[in-house]
């Protein structure tokens, strides 16, 4: 897959397979995240200004040296930083975030367990930590939160399949409502019914 062509026309290059994941910099230029055809974690993001070129124009796709079995996903953490997050080759969570805000990322990644059956999905909570969210190995949604803004991360904990009990599948959705809770949407693989988890 090539990507497509910005609002100037011109396209923003790079053959990937895996759905991209694009987040917004503390500076308001835009950064995106990919797994290429070898399944390796690259980025590519606009140079100097929010209007400024991508690295991609000139075919440059920095690798954060990581197989991704599935699709990325990106998420800013109070502090402005951002952090991507990937499901390993052993199913585990992998994360890997900026040194500052807009600036390089650390070298090694940072193994977060868990057994994931789901490309991860992650939200900033209203009081400024993060949530990552996927389906384990149960089939029911597993939950993975920091305990403290830009800080330490608890443990993993299943928060239970379907009503009926049939598991759930594919990669979960959330968002924050009105009351600054999270709300969790996930498909069950059976009755294809919506599961919700609501995490104030």
């Amino acid at each position: 897959m090539e990507f497509g062509q910005d609002r100037g026309g011109e396209p923003v290059k790079g053959y990937i397979s895996a759905e991209p994941a694009v987040f917004r910099n503390a500076d308001d230029r835009m950064e995106v995240a990919v797994a290429d055809a070898a399944r390796d974690t690259r980025v590519t993001y606009q140079q100097g200004t929010p209007s400024g070129t991508w690295t991609s124009e000139q075919d440059n796709w920095p690798s954060l040296d990581k197989f991704s079995v599935g699709d990325p996903a990106v998420a800013q953490s109070e502090d402005g930083t951002i952090a991507v997050f990937i499901r390993g080759a052993d199913n585990r969570l992998y994360v890997k975030c900026q040194t500052t805000s807009g600036g390089a990322y650390w070298a090694a990644w940072t193994d977060h367990g868990g057994q994931l059956y789901s490309d991860p999905t992650v939200i900033l909570h209203s009081d400024g930590t993060l949530h990552v969210f996927a389906i384990a190995a149960s089939g029911g949604l597993a939950h993975l939160p920091q305990l403290v803004p830009n800080g330490t991360w608890g443990s993993w904990e299943d928060l239970g399949t379907d009503v009926s009990g049939a598991p759930l599948s594919h990669r979960p959705a959330a968002v924050l409502n009105s009351s600054g809770a999270i709300e969790v949407f996930a498909r069950c693989h059976y009755t294809r019914a919506v599961e919700r988890q609501v995490l104030h």
